[in-house]
């Protein structure tokens, strides 16, 4: 992990974020803009060591210190070592910031990546609204085909039985932090759900006291779920992981919101108006589940369980639109 590197724009972001952390976790201090600007110092001034790099570990803290000190030498400051120490002071309280808020340096670049995924992906989709592609009608015929073809993938039946030991054998209460840290993290894994902080998250599930809510079908409990301040600058949605993770406790009454899923619901509702809705009531869980039993009733397809039409339309959409990257 050398030379690792952020936009402006992202830096930005991290800067205001950090101010926003000395706010509330030294409300003593003051000068608290001094501490801002004193922690990226080494990003304004090359001392022989990249900025983001500073944040791995003690022993890149210790080099910076190290090195500050040349570099405020050379600079002929009075006092290089006392200076260099003020500046460390205020840097370890910047990797304070980023290791509790994400995790550490890597899950920083692992989120501003995954941010400029989404981005890209959105804007994918924008432009795939505009196609109109030869997908057949949904049928007995075009579910059975899809739902034998899942059967076939090895990967995607051991990984559902995997996640159903976990889910519904071994943990499946939410009351430990240890248990819903592992279900976040191996959730995480396998679905790939961008979430960069599980610890954080965990912690605001057991901290939500969820189980009687999920066992009995709550809709509302996804989108608690889903608002997670992650970054200390507000709420941070992941509203995808949230529906998966109820999902995988309570199948029958969570199904799986997947942007794939969604894309297929606005396909055939603009091909055979089985419903009225706009994108954006698919984010209301309630909604998006009350617009796959209409799709189940349009079709005459209630003989599948929502799980079954969840694997149809998943592989459905996969194969016939190019936005893999989710």
């Amino acid at each position: 992990m050398n030379n690792i590197n952020l936009s402006n724009s992202h830096t930005k972001k991290i800067r205001e974020s950090f101010r926003n952390y000395i706010e509330k976790n030294y409300p003593t201090l003051k000068d608290k803009n001094i501490v801002v600007s004193d922690a990226f110092y080494p990003l304004r001034h090359d001392i022989g060591i990249g900025f983001w790099d500073i944040f791995k570990n003690e022993n890149s803290i210790k080099r910076c210190q190290i090195l500050l000190e040349q570099h405020l030498e050379q600079k002929k400051r009075l006092k290089p070592k006392s200076d260099a120490s003020t500046y460390i002071g205020s840097i370890k309280k910047l990797k304070e910031h980023i290791d509790i808020s994400y995790g550490g340096v890597q899950g920083l670049m692992n989120h501003t990546v995954s941010h400029d995924n989404i981005k890209t992906v959105k804007k994918n989709i924008k432009n795939l609204d505009k196609i109109n592609p030869e997908i057949p009608k949904p049928s007995f015929k075009e579910v059975d085909y899809y739902l034998d073809k899942w059967n076939t993938f090895e990967t995607y039946k051991m990984r559902e039985s995997a996640l159903d030991n976990l889910f519904l054998k071994t943990y499946p209460v939410n009351t430990s932090i240890d248990d819903v840290l592992i279900k976040v993290s191996v959730l995480n894994d396998f679905y790939n759900t961008n979430i960069f902080n599980p610890y954080k998250v965990a912690t605001h599930i057991v901290n939500l006291n969820i189980d009687k809510r999920l066992y009995a079908g709550d809709a509302s409990l996804v989108g608690d779920i889903a608002r997670v301040d992650i970054d200390n600058q507000g709420i941070n949605p992941f509203y995808s992981f949230a529906s998966k993770y109820c999902n995988h406790h309570v199948p029958h009454e969570f199904p799986i919101y997947d942007i794939t899923i969604a894309r297929m619901l606005r396909h055939f509702k603009k091909t055979d108006k089985f419903s009225v809705f706009n994108k954006n009531d698919l984010k209301s869980f309630a909604v998006f589940k009350k617009i796959l039993k209409e799709f189940q009733m349009h079709y005459d397809l209630t003989q599948y369980s929502l799980k079954e039409i969840e694997k149809y339309l998943w592989q459905l959409g996969k194969e016939h639109f190019s936005h893999k990257n989710y």
